[in-house]
């Protein structure tokens, strides 16, 4: 950085990015790890929450889709007839 810039001046500025105080960086953090699958329990942890119902309260509808159907191959595993399914082993 020069020395000749103001206090204010920061990289992000020069990038266009408008600013963000410390709070809003906690919904960025919770909403992209959210979206890219991490483990709800895990993330309201880091947070600092006492347990994930406030994140699932402000949080559930980045949790929905943002998994990319993974969840729901899941349960067509249990319950579709995929192998190793209780549909499939007949357990149901």
């Amino acid at each position: 950085m020069r020395a000749d810039r103001g206090p204010d001046w920061t990289p992000i500025d020069t990038l266009g990015i408008r600013s963000r105080d410390a709070y809003q960086t906690r919904h960025t953090y919770a909403t992209t790890a959210l979206m890219a699958g991490v483990n709800p329990a895990y993330i309201s942890r880091q947070l600092g929450h006492r347990n994930a119902a406030m994140l699932f309260k402000h949080y559930s509808r980045w949790i929905d889709g943002a998994d990319g159907g993974r969840e729901a191959a899941k349960l067509e595993v249990l319950y579709g007839g995929g192998e190793g399914g209780a549909a499939g082993a007949g357990q149901m």
